[in-house]
């Protein structure tokens, strides 16, 4: 029996006469009715990562699970690919795409355990709604989608200025709970972010300029540009505490942009930037120009006069 994945298992295609399994988290179910009447349930599947998928349960399947409750880890046993949910409509969930599975049998659903740290994404949508996305808790609160915005917009040393002026009105409790609350999200977010070092982060690779840059540039408006996923990771320069990131390298191949030591030392941090990091050389953060002990306007002097022998 093959194990699938829930990222390949709509667009996977069994050998014939093989059998197949797809495991995943139960993490919204729905129950209705077919054009002919007959009850049905609709579930929403996830791998927790990422990744997610429906499935319908018809007939014994669905009078046998469908008060399956949502967290629990289940089996699906060689599922049949359905291109249209239910009832002949196409599946409304834009994370699980237009295709999905079904099950009719039974025997071919499974409960295994239930998940302990299934949850839904903390993050927010650009429209501002609370995000749907499913994630396993115990890794992080946010999402792939979400979390990547976080980082890029939230600065998590400074809480609201807004919140803080306000704290002395009428409803100084109300926001006073809020203000915990965004420290909270902050603290948590911190915490993840100091055990990252490498994220995979979507950039753009003009080829044209042979470019990498995490945002689109309007110079590259007319080039040949792509949208490619890369590693991004954090450094910090060894002589002059400067922080910097770079895609796609392993380590940074250039002189720090800060001071231009030609050493090329630096060493790696993590994503969280909240504290300053100790300097190796702190007169370089003050001044990155050469020592001033160290230059000679007027070159080597001597105590002597020196002559040509002729």
């Amino acid at each position: 029996m093959s194990y699938v994945p829930v990222s390949k298992a709509r667009d996977y295609v069994a050998p014939a006469n093989a059998a197949w399994v797809v495991v995943a988290v139960l993490v919204q179910k729905n129950i209705g009715s077919s054009s002919a009447g007959a009850p049905y349930s609709r579930w929403r599947l996830s791998d927790l990562s990422g990744s997610d998928t429906w499935v319908a349960l018809f007939g014994d399947a669905h009078k046998e699970h469908y008060a399956e409750a949502e967290g629990s880890v289940l089996a699906f046993y060689s599922p049949r690919f359905a291109a249209k949910g239910p009832g002949g409509s196409s599946s409304s969930s834009s994370s699980s795409g237009g295709g999905g599975l079904a099950v009719s049998q039974a025997s071919q659903v499974e409960r295994l355990a239930s998940s302990a740290g299934w949850g839904f994404c903390r993050g927010s949508t650009k429209a501002g709604s609370r995000c749907t996305n499913a994630v396993d808790t115990t890794v992080s609160q946010f999402c792939q989608a979400t979390f990547g915005k976080v980082l890029q917009r939230t600065d998590i040393n400074k809480p609201d200025a807004r919140l803080l002026s306000s704290a002395a009105d009428a409803a100084h409790d109300r926001l006073l709970g809020k203000l915990l609350d965004q420290y909270q999200q902050k603290d948590d977010l911190a915490q993840q972010l100091e055990g990252i070092t490498k994220l995979t982060v979507t950039a753009f690779e003009c080829r044209t300029c042979n470019a990498l840059t995490e945002k689109r540039r309007a110079s590259c408006s007319a080039h040949d540009v792509a949208a490619v996923r890369v590693s991004k990771r954090w450094w910090i320069c060894e002589a002059c505490g400067w922080r910097l990131s770079t895609l796609r390298e392993v380590m940074p191949s250039k002189r720090c942009p800060k001071c231009r030591d030609p050493g090329v030392l630096f060493r790696q941090t993590s994503a969280y930037a909240g504290s300053k990091p100790l300097l190796v050389n702190p007169e370089a953060a003050v001044n990155p120009m050469a020592s001033r002990d160290g230059m000679l306007a007027r070159g080597m002097e001597h105590a002597f006069c020196l002559q040509n022998s002729i």
